[in-house]
């Protein structure tokens, strides 16, 4: 009985795997321009180069807090593209504290040092990233 669950199970798999093979090769063949694609999963999640850490200090150190907003505190969370280079374009907030606050995110994401970009089948890809801001 084991034999047979695991049999299916592993058929199951290759059917799967070859699907989305499958797809991919579609796409190729009919011609699609997969450069300009942006993923959500890749192989090899984009990296800052100094590591998540490094960019929570970097935000601290560069982040000026406008003086409308002294007394907001929380979290912005900001969305970008990582691209194959490594640099972050399209820049947006997804959910803010204040207009000025939110600027500022804008503004202090858009200095970041470039990252290593994401990997999807052994080459660069741009990949879409979400990241919170803190503002104390």
């Amino acid at each position: 009985m084991k034999k047979y669950i695991f049999f299916i199970l592993l058929v199951f798999a290759f059917v799967s795997l070859k699907a989305q093979t499958t797809q991919k090769d579609s796409a190729a063949k009919a011609g699609a321009d997969t450069t300009k694609e942006i993923w959500s999963r890749v192989d090899v999640e984009p990296m800052p180069k100094n590591g998540i850490e490094g960019v929570f200090m970097f935000i601290e150190k560069n982040f000026k807090k406008p003086k409308d907003s002294e007394e907001a505190q929380g979290r912005v969370i900001v969305q970008f593209v990582v691209e194959k280079d490594g640099s972050l374009t399209n820049i947006k907030v997804m959910k803010g504290l204040t207009p000025a606050i939110d600027k500022e995110a804008i503004r202090v994401m858009g200095l970041l040092p470039k990252w290593n970009p994401g990997m999807s089948g052994g080459q660069p890809a741009r990949v879409q990233y979400t990241f919170p801001v803190r503002v104390n």
